[in-house]
């Protein structure tokens, strides 16, 4: 599954559930991410440090990070903007709100998180 959004002012944000072999998401270094473990776990290095991350869990990265996928053993999304799509600076608390939505998303969490997207709060 993939969604990809670019605007005319170079704004992106994207959703895909194959991060791992989307190698021009990987390479764009502007990117804030968001992996979320659906089913099994996930094996990653963030800035030379292993993790391992298990269904439910969830991890939020800044472009200031370096990412490594070690090892898929099982499914994980992927939510990643750019700061041209949607500028955190001076909209934190919008940030948050929207993000709260995310944690309590009953039933498919791929409509539910591609809901969030497309239908302003």
């Amino acid at each position: 599954m993939d969604y990809q959004l670019n605007t005319r002012l170079n704004g992106n944000i994207a959703m895909t559930s194959r991060f791992h072999e989307n190698k021009p998401l990987q390479r764009d270094k502007t990117l804030y991410k968001f992996l979320w473990v659906q089913s099994g776990t996930l094996a990653i290095e963030v800035d030379h440090i292993p993790m391992k991350l298990a269904k439910d869990e969830i991890v939020t990265l800044t472009p200031l990070h370096h990412l490594t996928i070690k090892e898929v053993a099982g499914e994980f999304l992927t939510f990643v903007f750019n700061s041209n799509f949607y500028c955190i600076y001076g909209h934190d608390n919008e940030v948050l709100q929207r993000l709260s939505v995310l944690r309590f998303v009953p039933g498919d969490a791929a409509e539910a998180v591609r809901g969030a997207i497309v239908q302003p709060a």
